[in-house]
């Protein structure tokens, strides 16, 4: 009977052990219970998930605040190698607010680019220390090697990082919206900065690089709102496509004269830069370069540029901008909405003023064109309506410009036309002239009186369109194109003078150009009456539309069309005289469509009756 009684105060004492052990768990379990459930309510999350592996690719990270990949998952037969964003579903990249480690296993070889930029919280990326192509030095991805780093977590607390000694890329989006650095410091192994390396570092306001760098990659510092100042490589290379752009605190910064290679909009939308610096023998200004720098308000382009390109200071505050010669090309939006510009002076070696180009300059009153033969496209100074004086050296000079349309000629806005300094109203077209180009006076509501010379051939589409003070034209005997309304809305113009009238039927083209004609000289005498010679087989289309003051014309048998309003308006000719029969009339009506108003009221004399209409 000892001898149970001896057993049993051995166990008793193993008993009250296992008992205390047993309710330090509970307590312990009980603990991590409410932590975890106070830190998911804290993040205010219905499910704690993991990440989704699909043929050992990592499709989907889910939204659990330590995320863990592992080699293998329960059941999976193949190694998780590979992170690939582009394979995950859109909700997968969507902000994710709650994760705030990673860890990679061994086995991971690839990971795609863009794969941390949807973690807004994230403080460490952890690697296996058996992984053999990445590393983590204190919670950032680096190449195994350390010559690259690949991630730094945007959540990272501290305002401050060095990155270490013996890093040579700055890799893809490899700071992307650390929003907590203030200064990052760049070792001089540093070779290379990647696309969107710092992009949207809110706080970042201060940034040396080291002369060691030779590229900078697209948007590498774009949207860095706080970055204040920025020293550049000397050793610099190229810089890529918005680069800067929306560094909305930076107001200077030099651009090394090693620079060699320009992405397009570097400093696009830089509100306070007013200091640009370019690179000695700079030939482009590139694309959207400075455009929407709003407290750019003057700019000296360098003497090396031959090319202002596309919308390069498109909306800058710019006020003055200095042209140098030896400029050739002002591109397509160039200076568009420059809204403060009050004067432009276009060298003599420009050739091309591209569309739309001070299209908008609201504020713009003076343009000068120093000589030259430039082009102008369409709607080059659209929307200048305070344009008030446009000076050339000649009328030579001003004919060697060539207009796409009416927006690309300054004189369309109302501006005053000043050839070799004295405000031109009535203009001699010098000897030797033989093309007065298209939309070349369009507009110019100044102009009285115009005289062309013999030897002119062509007048070109809207040459003279809206030229409402315009009275009088003498068209000379070796004109031979009147382009389509070269004259039209010419309202005051009412005599017209012509060498014979074979001669103004052999023009070629009319298209409503002399509609307002009230009368009619032909070898300097006035007519009312028209007679068409033997021969003539067709009237040209409005060659005579809304001549009121002809009262008699005859139209012989060979005729045997009549073209589109070739006679519609003339409503004091009440008679037509017809060297055919009345068969061969109506066969001529036939082929002329609209050739007269319907509303007219006219007889045709036939050779063998009448015709009432």
């Amino acid at each position: 009977m000892r001898y149970p009684r001896k057993i049993d105060e051995y166990r008793r004492p193993a008993i009250i052990v296992g008992a205390i052990l047993l309710f330090v768990a509970l307590v312990l379990l009980i603990i991590g219970a409410v932590k975890f459930i106070d830190r998911k309510k804290a993040d205010n999350r219905d499910d704690i998930s993991a990440p989704i592996v699909t043929d050992g690719v990592v499709t989907d990270w889910g939204n659990a605040i330590d995320i863990v990949i592992k080699s293998r998952y329960i059941g999976g037969k193949v190694k998780t190698t590979k992170i690939d964003i582009s394979r995950m579903s859109y909700t997968a990249r969507q902000p994710n607010p709650y994760t705030e480690t990673v860890k990679l296993p061994a086995s991971i070889e690839e990971i795609a680019e863009d794969s941390f930029d949807f973690f807004l919280s994230l403080k460490s990326i952890k690697v296996s220390i058996f992984n053999k192509y990445f590393k983590s030095v204190d919670g950032v991805l680096y190449s195994k090697d350390g010559k690259t780093l690949i991630r730094y977590p945007s959540g990272k607390e501290g305002e401050s990082f060095t990155i270490p000694d013996g890093v040579e890329t700055i890799a893809y989006n490899a700071f992307y919206r650390s929003s907590n650095l203030k200064f990052v410091e760049l070792p001089s192994s540093v070779t290379a900065i990647g696309e969107g390396a710092f992009r949207e570092c809110s706080s970042l306001d201060n940034v040396v690089i080291p002369d060691s760098v030779i590229s900078i990659g697209d948007n590498a510092f774009s949207k860095c709102d706080g970055l204040k100042n920025i020293t550049l490589s000397k050793n610099l290379e190229s810089i890529g496509a918005q680069a800067f752009s929306d560094c909305i605190a930076l107001k200077s910064i030099v651009l090394p004269d090693s620079l060699k290679n320009f992405g397009k909009e570097l400093f696009l939308g830089c509100w306070e830069l007013c200091d640009v610096t370019l690179p000695s023998g700079i030939e482009k200004i590139p694309e959207g370069m400075l455009s929407c720098c709003n407290s750019l308000t003057s700019f000296v382009v360098p003497d090396t540029v031959k090319r202002i390109g596309i919308a390069a200071f498109d909306g800058a505050g710019l006020i003055k901008i200095v042209l140098p010669e030896g400029l050739e090309v002002i591109s397509w939006r160039a200076f568009e909405e420059c809204k403060q510009l009050r004067e432009i002076i276009i060298p003599k070696s420009v050739n091309l003023i591209d569309g739309e180009a001070f299209q908008e300059c609201s504020l713009l009153e003076a343009v000068t064109f120093l000589g030259g033969d430039a082009r102008l496209g369409a709607g080059a100074f659209d929307g200048c309506e305070k344009l008030k004086r446009v000076y050339a050296p000649s009328v030579e000079d001003w004919l060697s410009l060539s207009f796409e349309n009416m927006g690309s000629n300054p004189l369309e806005f109302g501006g005053k036309l000043y050839l070799n300094g004295e405000f031109a109203t009535n203009i001699e077209i010098p000897e030797g002239v033989t093309v007065i180009g298209s939309y070349q006076f369009s507009g110019y509501s100044y102009l009285e009186s115009v005289k062309l010379p013999e030897g002119l051939e062509v007048i070109s589409n809207s040459a003279f369109e809206n030229c409402k003070k315009i009275k009088e034209i003498n068209l000379p005997s070796t004109l031979k194109v009147i382009d389509n309304a070269a004259f039209n809305k010419c309202s005051l113009l009412k005599n017209l003078y012509i060498p014979s009238l074979e001669f103004y039927l052999d023009l070629d083209g009319y298209g409503s150009v002399m509609s307002n004609v009230e009368n009619l000289y032909i070898d300097g005498e006035r007519v009312s009456e028209v007679i068409f010679p033997d021969g003539v087989e067709r009237i040209p289309d409005f060659a005579f539309c809304n001549w009121g003051f002809l009262e008699g014309i005859y139209i012989p048998s060979t005729v045997n069309n009549i073209g589109y309003y070739g006679l519609a308006g003339c409503d004091s000719l009440g008679e037509i005289r017809f060297g055919g029969t009345v068969a061969e009339w109506e066969e001529i009506v036939r082929w002329s469509h609209y050739w007269k108003q319907s509303s007219d009221k006219y007889t045709v004399i036939c050779v063998d009756g009448e015709i009432e209409y």
